[in-house]
């Protein structure tokens, strides 16, 4: 599931971003938090550079000179903060896509789904 409430959900950006959020998306978060030790973690990515994909814990996000101020603001509250149902969830983290003209920040709060399904 995905939630932001300041998100424009009709932009081109808005709907690239979220087609990301899949069971992909949610492996990479499995093997973040293995690497990095910790579930409160923001994942980002760059359309212009598909390769590239980083990730950071929240704590380290906000402390980055070089994070942007409209990230560092989502990103100083918890992912789950931005939830309109409360349901089980097995993840939850901010997702950063970068775009050349834009930033899309996504708060995701799911579960895995089936082979094959987008959360």
């Amino acid at each position: 599931m995905i939630d932001d409430d300041d998100l424009d959900d009709s932009s081109e950006n808005s709907i690239a971003a979220k087609a990301l959020v899949t069971n992909d998306l949610y492996a990479e978060y499995r093997l973040r938090v293995e690497e990095l030790g910790s579930t409160d973690l923001v994942l980002l990515r760059d359309v212009r550079v598909p390769s590239w994909r980083k990730a950071m814990t929240r704590e380290q996000c906000l402390a980055d000179p070089l994070t942007p101020e409209f990230l560092k603001e989502k990103a100083a509250r918890l992912p789950r903060e931005s939830a309109t149902e409360q349901l089980p969830i097995d993840a939850s983290f901010w997702f950063a896509v970068f775009f050349p003209d834009d930033i899309i920040v996504l708060a995701v709060n799911g579960t895995r789904m089936a082979h094959g399904g987008s959360a």
